[in-house]
């Protein structure tokens, strides 16, 4: 049978989806259009890192993915997670970069009145990407709306700094931002950008700090909102580690800038990645020390590009010695900061029990695991070929080791399975390929 098809007006989730399709296809079509007047500008002898398609792709991809992730995001707030909204406004404001590169890249070539004011906007808007994943990671805790609005302000002050008191050198024509002389260096400039840096490593220290007190969703949430919050400062290092590195190490600007700008969309990617899916604590715990990580390498790639520029004169063998030491030393406190902290959080999510089961010998373990996966008395008897009485007798200095002393009403066996569990005990079918 046919159904009639009536008119009137989409409302509830039919309407939520079909505003944001329409949404995801203006990004689409804004992100084109930037990208076909830089290409235009390119094909008319204007090159530069703007003009370059690995960039122009890496931008407008992301902001795209972005807009796609809000779309698939529930439109009801899940807890603290961060609103639909609030990612389709990430979304716009990475592809507003390009926008006003686009824009600013027309004025320049034709002359217009207005290009002190669109390149001006667009030197500060490098800002607003990165600051944008920290109001969603911000969100995402128990804060008070005035921190988060004291935390856009100093923002806001720092882009108006950067666009109004610096002066461009022609930025288009093979001089990109990330080569120092680009701009002319004032101290209200230099303010502006400890602002953002100063800024940027607050919002992170909140993050870190709800993430040590808080337990169970809240501390997954704020571990989510840790990372999404830490890669803001990473943003801002490459950028500044780009030009310290370019006149010691011979970095390309134009190639430091692509980097710089697949760098950019990537994160805001991953940041917004990061707060909507439902993590695990263990989960969470591995994605904060992929991002410790990532500092890592960056400081390993700025640093080392530092070391062999200055080092150059001294010759190829006394500059590959300190760049590998240099490598090792960033590694091993990469492992050390990842495994502090991942241990931090477990420790305070863990039961007490947990904390205390390396007490226990090996064959109470063997015990311990099958009674977590549920086993009987007879059948751990049964499958680690003991006698009932001797399995009685390895549950009692269980729950003595693990400090459950027999009250009325607790269950002392399911609360040793827990301890088990909680702390990454193996399975049934491990317990009996060790004991065969």
């Amino acid at each position: 049978m046919k159904r009639a098809f009536r008119w009137g007006p989409v409302t509830g989730p039919a309407r939520a989806r079909t505003a944001a399709a329409a949404f995801v296809a203006l990004i689409m079509f804004l992100g084109l259009g930037a990208a076909l007047a830089l290409e235009w500008a390119r094909e008319s002898g204007v090159v530069s890192y703007l003009t370059n398609p690995v960039g122009m792709i890496a931008v407008a991809g992301s902001a795209t993915v972005i807009a796609v992730l809000a779309m698939r995001r529930p439109g009801g707030e899940d807890g603290r997670r961060p609103s639909p909204a609030l990612l389709r406004a990430e979304s716009a404001v990475l592809l507003a970069y390009l926008v006003l590169a686009a824009v600013a890249v027309t004025a320049h070539r034709r002359g217009w009145s207005v290009t002190p004011l669109s390149v001006s906007l667009w030197g500060a808007w490098w800002i607003a990407p990165p600051a944008g994943l920290q109001v969603i990671a911000l969100r995402m805790l128990p804060l008070r709306r005035s921190i988060i609005s004291v935390y856009v302000a100093v923002i806001a002050v720092a882009m108006v700094l950067q666009a109004l008191l610096s002066e461009p050198q022609d930025p288009f024509v093979g001089v990109p931002p990330a080569a120092p002389q680009a701009w002319v260096r004032a101290l209200p400039v230099d303010i502006g950008a400890a602002l953002v840096l100063l800024a940027s490593i607050a919002a992170c220290v909140v993050c870190v700090r709800d993430a040590v007190r808080s337990s169970g969703e809240d501390r997954v949430r704020a571990v989510c909102a840790t990372v999404c919050a830490s890669i803001a400062p990473l943003v801002f290092i490459v950028c500044v580690g780009l030009a310290v590195a370019r006149e010691p190490g011979q970095v390309s600007p134009t190639a430091g800038s692509i980097a710089y700008l697949v760098m950019l969309g990537f994160g805001c990617v991953a940041g917004v990645a990061v707060t909507i899916r439902n993590l695990t604590l263990n989960s969470a715990g591995r994605i904060l020390a992929a991002a410790v990580s990532a500092y890592a390498v960056v400081a390993v790639v700025i640093g080392a590009t530092l070391v062999a520029g200055l080092l150059a004169p001294a010759g190829s063998f006394m500059s590959a010695v300190t760049v590998v030491a240099l490598t090792v030393g960033v590694v091993l406190l990469t492992w050390r900061v990842a495994w502090a902290l991942t241990a931090r959080l477990e420790e305070r999510d863990s039961p007490d029990p947990a904390r205390r089961l390396p007490d226990l010998s090996a064959r109470e373990r063997e015990v311990l695991a099958l009674v977590a996966d549920g086993a009987r008395d007879a059948e751990i008897a049964r499958v680690l070929f003991l006698s009932e009485r001797t399995v009685e007798a390895h549950l009692r200095r269980i729950y003595q080791k693990l400090g459950l002393e027999p009250e009325p009403g607790r269950n002392r066996r399911w609360l040793a399975a827990r301890a088990w569990i909680a702390a990454g005990g193996g399975s049934e079918a491990e317990i009996k390929g060790n004991s065969g």
